[in-house]
């Protein structure tokens, strides 16, 4: 009998483990409209540069599946959304490089913006 009741136990706890992993999923705050733009910008550049810089140099070809900043932008737009200080990363280039930093993802540059362009 002490065996069933040992067993309810286990499980309970595992289901009460499970809905607190739910809870804290739900809440996670949603995605911005900046977030979807920068995912979208990654996919467009990933899909150009399909490897990893970093292997690269190393003499390996393995397959890029994050993007990341060659100069930190830090608070400055033009220099996050410019593809010319992006780079291609793996998955473990990316942690050994960048760690766990979570990316800060600034407004989208409008067309509308009057940069200047150097040819």
């Amino acid at each position: 009998m002490a065996n069933v009741w040992e067993k309810r136990q286990v499980d309970r706890k595992a289901h009460e483990d499970k809905l607190d992993r739910l809870d804290q999923i739900k809440s996670r705050p949603a995605k911005t409209e900046r977030d979807l733009v920068w995912g979208k910008a990654c996919r467009e550049y990933l899909a150009e540069n399909q490897y990893c810089d970093d292997c690269d140099k190393r003499g390996y070809l393995v397959p890029a599946e994050r993007v990341a900043h060659i100069k930190d932008p830090k608070d400055n737009p033009v220099l996050f959304w410019n593809v010319r200080n992006w780079y291609g990363l793996c998955v473990n280039c990316h942690s050994r490089l960048i760690g766990h930093v979570i990316t800060k993802v600034p407004e989208p540059i409008t067309q509308d913006v009057k940069l200047y362009m150097v040819k």
